[in-house]
């Protein structure tokens, strides 16, 4: 587990290969996470902010891949 802590209302949290970011700055309360995998084709970069599909496709190659 990573914790970095920016300021007093804004921290990233990384566990599991999942990046957390919880702002409440601008008083909203803003909770996003994200994770980011390597295409095995192409070895490009991807991030992926939902894991609810059966199929992720590289946006570079346009190949199936596996996170």
């Amino acid at each position: 587990m990573k914790i970095d802590i920016k300021n007093n209302d804004v921290l990233y949290v990384e566990i599991n290969g999942w990046n957390y970011y919880i702002d409440d700055s601008t008083n909203e309360q803003i909770i996003d996470k994200w994770k980011e995998i390597q295409c095995t084709h192409c070895d490009s970069r991807l991030t992926l902010h939902h894991m609810d599909w059966s199929a992720i496709i590289c946006s570079y190659c346009e190949k199936e891949i596996q996170a």
